[in-house]
């Protein structure tokens, strides 16, 4: 995208935070700017930084005036997750927006790996929804072309059976997770099961794939992987082009890259995304807590979007859970989840920290002081439910983590 395109992307969404959105039109009074005073990325920066902390607690306040009510408000789709620093936060899409800033995707996935969007592919959830409403975990959902299996099934004794599931499927590519992937690679190894014959390209998000881990997968699969950072509010930020490049999804996002309070080239610092596509809850210069570096494109792919060069961000890993079997990071946050979804967002923030093996300490802030005793409950109430069974880990309440 040239320059004119992404100015005037950039210049239409921050209008709209600014006419539409109530913290958005705070935040443009105290810095003494008027709605369509933001027309380039220079200008960008006179918007102060969202963080995550901010996010969680304007959430009403960040949500547009147009989806405050029907019909809009049935539009909107709810994403759960948990940032950089253990905040527990909700972010709202338009499905409509959300499809485009995913068709996006699709289309830099079919360029550079022949992957068409009709094609069956198999991923993995750690919560199952309908109409936005929490259900009972599922093991297999599977529609026309898809199947997703709960990524707890990976996890101890059900771990062949699941596999055999994804087999029968033999979906032509997959979606998933680096510590997803790894586990699914162990399965394969242990149990001495065959690749899916249909597969022919893996991609992988939502945590930071370390080189031998890519080795390792590359081994086992000996497919194509493509890796893509992501995030819920933001959508999908970069994605990995057959050249093994990172090319920024300029179309969806705008990047920065801060270091001592000020945008940088070529060097390392925080990634700083705004999104172009999310009109419902609008990101302007979201704090991504991630690391990387911002360099101009010379790709032999074609692609002229900037490259960014992640050196950090969510780490990929396998957690104790007692001495039968580990579970993905992912896994906790589908604790997590399905325990802020029946208490109210009980949970604001969590933190985890490894004593040895089995041995895990899980730290979480609550919202009110008076619900710990009623959080570890329904926590251990949702161990139960995935036979996390016995539980060897400690739950300690903190005021901050």
């Amino acid at each position: 995208m040239d320059v004119s395109e992404m100015d005037e992307k950039l210049y239409q969404i921050c209008k709209h935070a600014a006419c539409q959105v109530k913290y958005y039109q705070q935040i443009f009074n105290e810095n003494e700017l008027i709605d369509d005073s933001i027309k380039s990325v220079e200008d960008l920066q006179k918007i102060p930084m969202l963080t995550q902390q901010v996010v969680q607690q304007n959430m009403e306040k960040l949500l547009g005036d147009t989806y405050q009510k029907y019909p809009e408000i049935d539009k909107l789709i709810v994403h759960r997750s948990l940032g950089a620093e253990g905040i527990y936060l909700k972010t709202l899409w338009d499905n409509d927006d959300f499809q485009v800033a995913q068709n996006i995707l699709c289309h830099y996935r079919e360029i550079n790996y022949g992957v068409q969007a009709e094609m069956s592919y198999s991923t993995f959830h750690t919560a199952n929804y309908v109409d936005n409403l929490i259900m009972d975990v599922q093991p297999a959902i599977q529609w026309k072309n898809g199947l997703s299996l709960h990524n707890q099934g990976l996890f101890g004794d059900t771990a062949s059976s699941a596999y055999k599931i994804l087999l029968d499927f033999n979906p032509y590519y997959l979606l998933l997770s680096p510590s997803i992937a790894y586990q699914l690679a162990k399965v394969i190894l242990q149990e001495h099961l065959p690749i899916p014959s249909n597969l022919k390209y893996i991609e992988l998000s939502g945590e930071f794939l370390c080189f031998e881990w890519h080795t390792f997968l590359q081994s086992v699969f000996n497919v194509p992987l493509a890796n893509y950072y992501s995030i819920k509010g933001i959508g999908p930020i970069a994605y990995q082009c057959n050249c093994g490049q990172m090319h920024v999804l300029d179309e969806n996002v705008l990047v920065e890259i801060i270091k001592n309070d000020r945008s940088v080239f070529n060097e390392y610092g925080e990634i700083v995304v705004t999104s172009l596509q999310n009109h419902a809850m609008p990101f302007l210069r979201y704090r991504t807590g991630d690391k990387g570096m911002l360099q101009k494109s010379n790709c032999s792919c074609g692609n002229s979007a900037p490259i960014l060069k992640l050196v950090s961000g969510k780490e990929a890993g396998l957690i104790p859970i007692n001495n039968h079997f580990d579970v993905n990071s992912s896994s906790i946050m589908g604790l997590i989840e399905y325990t802020n979804e029946y208490m109210s967002s009980a949970i604001s923030q969590v933190r985890l920290k490894k004593e040895g093996t089995p041995c895990l300490t899980i730290k979480l802030k609550p919202i009110y002081h008076g619900w710990r005793n009623a959080i570890k409950e329904e926590l251990l109430k949702q161990a139960n439910k995935l036979g996390w069974n016995p539980f060897s880990w400690t739950i300690n309440f903190e005021e901050e983590l």
